[in-house]
């Protein structure tokens, strides 16, 4: 038949699933149901808790057996080495005894059957110095140490409660035998001493019982309290690593986010390099339509003049002083025409016209117009042979092309100078 015991519903905050759980069998008080293979843990647990209590205890209990020795000299003087035999000659070589075997490896096996052993052996001490002393010096008060064995066993000793209630019933028993049978106790003193004598037996039960409910009961808590420990303990490492791997994907995404930042930021470079270029196409299209329009305007300035400078030198004669001059009016109107051709080519509004062209002069022209426009740190070094060959190509875009690569060799050595 067992007994069911309910933990408050608000003790340590658990939910109330859990305190039903918590189940006792009535007389072993061994648990059951659900947390019945909680009963070895806990009895390793007690054990563990309770040897160095036990080995104290024993030795308060030798000390006190003994110490009793000195009433026993006072009360019966003609009985003590009797009792001083039953006291150092049996009760107290046994209990050195279980001190020495409670360091054995297997003690834990038979404990509790050995506390039941010795809690009953000390009360048999008792009762049978009770029987001589009233047996042969009519006194039977020598039963109330039996009190103090009882107390001993019930609460101090670490007895469990069924072992403790064999031990407690089996001296109440043997006291019944050997106060009514065979010491031929008086009645009236039978019932005296027995009434007190139940009385603290079933009080020591009732503490006794209570005892070991509650260390179960601080042994289930602690239990609780360690799973609970462990869900914690395994939350933790879960949200740990799944923090680590947020972490990691955030590393990652965060690599890859830096890497388009980037590849925005070259785009966008590039993209004003290109919308720079483009301004500056957009520009330089608008200077040529420009440079083209007053090209076309001077050309028309220039044709008059290489007209009548070319008739006023058909009708001047070779002696004629004016005619070194009209040929330089006529060359300067010349070079001025070729110029527009260039500004017309620049601006593409004129026709590529090809003619065989000798490349060294074409060179010469073009140093002698662009050295005025080069710092005097750049020095222009010109290696030219005359037999290079003639080639067929338009002369004003062999100008542009020889002028483009001597403008680019400028810039790049405009701020050391340099040769060129």
């Amino acid at each position: 038949m067992g007994k069911k015991f309910n933990i408050p519903a608000n003790l340590l905050g658990l939910p109330t699933s859990i305190h039903q759980d918590y189940e006792l069998r009535g007389m072993t008080l061994a648990f059951k149901g659900k947390i019945q293979h909680l009963e070895k843990e806990f009895g390793d647990d007690f054990f563990n808790r309770s040897i160095i209590p036990f080995r104290f205890s024993i030795v308060l209990a030798i000390f006190f057996y003994g110490i009793f020795a000195f009433l026993d000299s006072i009360m019966f003087p003609e009985l003590k080495e009797l009792f001083w035999f039953i006291r150092f000659g049996i009760v107290t070589p046994i209990l050195v005894g279980v001190i020495f075997l409670s360091f054995s490896k297997n003690f834990k096996k038979f404990m509790q059957p050995v506390i039941a052993g010795i809690m009953y052996l000390t009360g048999l001490g008792i009762i049978v110095m009770n029987y001589f002393a009233s047996t042969l010096a009519g006194d039977y008060s020598y039963y109330a140490g039996l009190f103090l064995i009882l107390m001993f066993g019930y609460t101090f000793i670490r007895a469990r409660f069924i072992y403790a209630t064999i031990a407690g019933w089996s001296i109440v028993i043997s006291y019944e035998i050997a106060a009514l049978w065979i010491a031929e106790t008086p009645i009236e003193v039978f019932i005296n001493s027995n009434y007190f004598f139940i009385s603290a037996n079933v009080i020591g039960m009732f503490i006794s019982y209570f005892m070991e409910n509650s260390v179960r009961r601080d042994f289930y808590m602690r239990k609780l309290l360690q799973t609970e420990r462990e869900k914690v303990v395994k939350a933790n490492n879960t949200l740990e690593k799944r923090v680590d791997e947020r972490t990691h994907q955030l590393t990652i995404a965060n690599k890859d986010l830096l890497k388009e930042i980037e590849v925005r930021k070259h785009h966008q470079n590039e993209k004003n390099k290109l919308e720079v270029q483009l301004l500056h196409l957009q520009k330089m299209e608008t200077i040529g339509t420009l440079a083209g329009g007053i090209a076309h305007d001077f050309n028309n300035i220039l044709t008059p003049i290489l007209g009548y400078t070319e008739m006023a030198l058909e009708e001047l004669s070779d002696e004629s002083t004016l005619k070194y001059d009209v040929e330089q009016i006529n060359n300067a109107a010349t070079r001025g025409k070729d110029l527009v051709q260039q500004i017309l080519t620049f601006s593409r509004q004129v026709d590529v016209d090809k003619k065989p062209l000798e490349l060294h002069r074409v060179v010469k022209e073009v140093m002698n117009l662009i050295r005025a426009s080069f710092p005097s740190n750049i020095e222009i070094q010109q290696d030219l042979s005359e037999d290079c060959g003639t080639i067929l190509a338009d002369a004003t875009q062999m100008h542009q092309i020889i002028m483009n690569i001597c403008t680019n060799a400028y810039h790049s050595m405009l701020s050391k100078g340099g040769e060129a």
